[in-house]
């Protein structure tokens, strides 16, 4: 068995068993062991004196109850978490807080000052409402237990008859899991239950002691009773005061009606005002409407703004590219031009002359042989007038002029050949810069239109020069190339027949012949009238082609067609040259600035666009704020209104109030000295009565059943309104970042990546790795957006899709590079085996109850791996939790991704090279 299956198979055995150790593990630690939740206690209270003189430490009692009484704990558990598991610690509110800002404490229960104070002005007789709430003061932390000031007034308003639960109210980080507020909330509801036991104690003890309060007050009551009866006999003193009272009613009534009679004018002002306020609401609630509705259209503007932006930069970067490739055009075609313009009129090859001075030099050889064809002829066909018929010395001078015939041939031929070579060179240069010109400027540019006359009358290197027509031997117009050929052709003709002349000499006078027009060839006579007859057209084609060519100064002008030679053209397109790429290079470059400013447009116009959204928002605010304004103005004008009514009603009562009044004086002054002595009876026995009535509680039985509920329980505990997040925000980033796991599992076994017959393609193992993941990185980016997408429609609240999606993306990427790097180095099976163990540990690590139950190797592990990086990152993004923030997330993820690329690369690598016995194995399995 090899290593490999061996390595598989111990994979394969050992991945349920540790899988089963890390989930039985985990599952057990955060429950049972509570004590990895740290908490604080602060104890502002101090302890009273009640009115018996004994003291109560109310606030020092709950904090007993919190940190000591095991059974108390223990029977209200459903964990059965004691004491000796918690982690409590009783601390002064400056070290609570410094313990909340660098993670020392998840959870801090204040008990706030006056908590005794409160209890013992309650039972004293003077109840206490102050309600507050002790909220989470930052929202790094996972719980905060706050007992409000109301806590010990609820208590004791239970205590004395009005049923009130006391609440502690429990809040937690809303990025902690929901066990940590589960198990704060459990611990403080044993508490509280403990310390609801002593209180429904105090109560009975206060009932019973209230039994001889009663007695005592009933045995006062009587007494008030025995003095009613004697105060009765004075009733007549007590209404002649009355009658006094009467007439000092009667007076101040007649002043009320004149007080209500100022009253009633000034709400008749009050009311016209009102009137005025609600019109001018109204016109501020349209015009604030109207502010709404130009703000939504600076919006609508800005999105298209920042749309054609973006278009422009788009634009701007093709421009960009295609400058580039101008300039790159350019350079060539302008060393095109120069090429032929050296080839013209500088030296190649190592010959001695450029192309346009061997021009000149077979101009030259071309008039000196024709002119020595002139003379030969002259000197053979016209008799010599001093000798006459002297053919002897006609004979010696035909040697010599046959001598120079002879030089001038032979330097002519060699000039020609010359010539000729120079000649196809300038034609393909010429040609290659005419194509040039036309692929650049268009084949209309006047530039393009001389380098194409100049390749016309240039020809091909088949043309063929017919001296007799004029033209070639095709039929079309006489061209260099073609003059080129034929002389090219006739200079072996013509060198033979140089020599002939001079090797005859002697024998001149058999070989001129008798006719002087005769054009036989067969005699010198006819061979020279024959050369006679080609040397004007060999004289015209040579001049042509120097001419044609020109000279290293000539400069052609487009604008009055000087300096038209091949020459003068190719100076005047390197003249020109020079510009083109200059003009090339500043397009090129302000291409570029070009494209840089349109980015810089594109990012200004879409925080405009962000810019202009929220200002949309803000005035849509304003419209419904001035509508609420508008409508309380017209609420207020109409209470106005009603108000000045009322008065003029009030006015006429005080009037007939102030009648009344006098008639009462009159009426009751026959009873005014027995009423002043039952009033002071019936004083006594009220204040007596009213105090033993105090001190018997009475109830209905609706009060009954609430005061039985209290007592019951009349201490709770609940969580405060929106301090944790929903179930879908709180599992969203453990979700994800456990499928996104998953999913690149999945991708890179359903694709197939890095199996043995791609591994053994042939190309590099970097390009192998890159082309077989592109798609498996490409789905990858899908599989996450798609993720992202999902979460939020089931309900989790994503505050920054764009930062969260992008975190995810990065995620996916890492972990689909590192299910690429194991699929590399252990195969699919192997990867497979190796990526399952993985997830459960990182489940484990990302679903654990209480953060910190992982201690240890289980704490670095939770650090370290993608799925647990990923999800600190997106609970502090989505949940604010302290840790592993988005930034660091994504560094570790990066660097998870590149260290996977390299040992996929390495491993490739690797798994190329055959050993030595692996070649052994293949040849013995054949």
């Amino acid at each position: 068995m090899t290593r490999r299956p061996l390595i598989l198979l111990v994979l394969v055995a050992l991945v349920p068993a540790l899988a089963g150790l890390v989930v039985v593990t985990a599952a057990t630690t955060p429950t049972a062991t509570a004590a990895a939740i740290p908490a604080a206690v602060v104890n502002l209270d101090t302890p009273v004196t009640t009115a018996d003189g004994s003291t109560l430490p109310a606030g020092r009692l709950l904090v007993g109850r919190l940190t000591d009484p095991q059974a108390a704990l223990t029977a209200q558990s459903a964990t059965g978490a004691t004491q000796a598991e918690l982690d409590y610690s009783v601390v002064s509110a400056e070290t609570a807080t410094e313990g909340l800002a660098d993670g020392t404490y998840d959870t801090v229960i204040t008990i706030p000052e006056g908590f005794s104070q409160a209890i013992v002005d309650t039972l004293g007789g003077v109840p206490t409402a102050a309600t507050a709430t002790e909220g989470l003061a930052d929202g790094t932390y996972d719980t905060v237990i706050t007992i409000p000031e109301g806590f010990s007034q609820a208590i004791v308003d239970t205590l004395g008859g009005v049923p009130t639960a006391a609440t502690v109210q429990v809040e937690t980080d809303p990025a902690a899991p929901a066990v940590v507020g589960a198990v704060s909330r459990e611990i403080v509801s044993a508490a509280a239950s403990s310390l609801g036991t002593t209180v429904s104690v105090a109560y009975l003890e206060g009932s019973l002691a209230q039994a001889a309060t009663i007695k005592d007050g009933l045995t006062q009551a009587s007494d008030g009773a025995s003095s009613l009866s004697q105060g009765a006999t004075d009733l007549s003193t007590g209404l002649t005061q009355a009658s006094d009272g009467a007439s000092s009613l009667s007076q101040g009534a007649t002043d009320l009606s004149t007080g209500l009679g100022t009253l009633d004018a000034g709400a008749a002002e009050l009311a016209a005002g009102a009137a005025t306020a609600a019109d001018g609401t109204a016109s501020l609630d349209a015009g604030a409407s109207s502010v709404a509705d130009g703000a939504q259209s600076l919006s609508s503007g800005a999105t298209d703004l920042s749309g054609g932006a973006s278009a422009l930069a788009g634009g701007a970067q093709s421009l960009s590219a295609g400058a580039t490739t101008l300039a790159s055009g350019v350079d060539g075609y302008v060393a095109g031009v120069t090429g032929a313009r050296d080839a013209l009129t500088t030296p190649q090859g190592g010959r001695q002359v450029s192309l346009a001075d061997g021009a000149a030099q077979v101009a030259d050889g071309v008039a000196r042989y024709t002119g020595g064809v002139d003379a030969l002829t002259q000197a053979v066909t016209t008799p010599d007038p001093a000798t006459g018929t002297d053919l002897a010395q006609g004979a010696a001078q035909l040697s010599t002029g046959a001598a120079d015939l002879a030089d001038g041939v032979t330097a002519y031929t060699g000039a020609v050949d010359t010539l000729s070579a120079s000649t196809t060179q300038v034609a393909g240069g010429t040609s290659a810069a005419w194509q040039q010109c036309v692929a650049d400027h268009g084949a209309q540019d006047a530039t393009c239109l001389a380098l194409e006359q100049l390749v016309g009358a240039m020809g091909t290197s088949s043309d063929v020069y017919d001296p007799a027509t004029g033209t070639n031997t095709d039929g079309s117009p006489a061209t260099i190339q073609g003059v080129m050929s034929t002389l090219t052709a006739q200079s072996a003709s013509l060198t033979g027949g140089a020599s002939q002349v001079s090797a005859g000499a002697t024998g001149l006078a058999g070989a001129i012949g008798t006719d002087s027009s005769s054009t036989d060839t067969t005699t010198v006579v006819g061979a020279l009238n024959s050369l006679s007859a080609q040397s004007a057209a060999l004289t015209s084609g040579a001049s042509g082609v120097s001419t044609g060519l020109g000279s290293s100064g000539d400069v052609y002008d487009p604008a009055t067609g000087s300096g038209a030679t091949l020459a003068g053209v190719l100076n005047t397109l390197v003249t020109q040259g020079a510009g083109l790429s200059t003009g090339a290079a500043d397009l090129s470059s302000g291409a570029s600035t070009l494209s840089a400013g349109a980015s810089t447009l594109a990012g200004g116009a879409s925080q405009m666009s962000t810019g202009a959204s929220a200002l949309a928002g803000g005035t849509s605010s304003l419209a419904d704020g001035t509508s609420s304004l508008s409508a309380g103005a017209q609420q207020l004008s109409t209470g106005a209104s009603g108000l000045a009514a009322e008065t003029s009603a009030a006015a006429a009562g005080a009037s007939e109030l102030a009648t009344g009044a006098g008639e009462l004086a009159a009426g009751i002054g026959a009873g005014a000295e027995g009423a002043v002595e039952l009033s002071d009876g019936a004083g006594t026995l009220a204040d007596r009565l009213t105090g033993a009535a105090d001190s018997v509680p009475s109830y209905t039985e609706q009060e009954a059943a609430d005061l039985a509920g209290a007592l019951a329980q009349p201490v709770s505990v609940s969580p405060v309104a929106g301090s944790e997040p929903s179930a879908a925000s709180s599992a969203a980033p453990g979700a994800m970042s456990t499928a996104l796991w998953i999913g690149a599992l999945v991708i890179v076994s359903g694709l197939g990546v890095l199996t043995r017959r791609r591994v053994e393609a042939p190309m590099s193992p970097a390009r192998l790795a890159v082309v077989s993941l592109r798609p498996a990185l490409a789905l990858a980016v899908v599989q996450a957006l798609v993720l992202v997408a999902a979460v939020g429609v089931a309900g989790a609240s994503i505050v920054s899709p764009l930062k969260v999606g992008a975190l995810v993306v990065l995620g996916s990427l890492a972990m689909t590079l590192l299910h690429g790097a194991l699929v590399a180095a252990l195969g699919g099976r192997g990867a497979t085996a190796v990526s399952l163990l993985a997830l459960v540990v990182q489940a484990v690590c990302v679903a654990g109850a209480v953060p910190q139950a992982l201690a240890g190797v289980g704490a670095s592990v939770a650090q370290v791996l993608p799925a647990t990086v990923l999800n600190a990152g997106l609970s502090s993004m989505m949940l604010g939790a302290v840790g592993t923030s988005g930034r660091e997330a994504a560094v570790a993820l990066v660097l998870w991704g590149l260290l996977s690329a390299l040992a996929m690369t390495m491993a490739v690598r690797r798994r190329r090279a055959t050993s030595v016995s692996a070649l052994r194995r293949e040849l013995a399995s054949e």
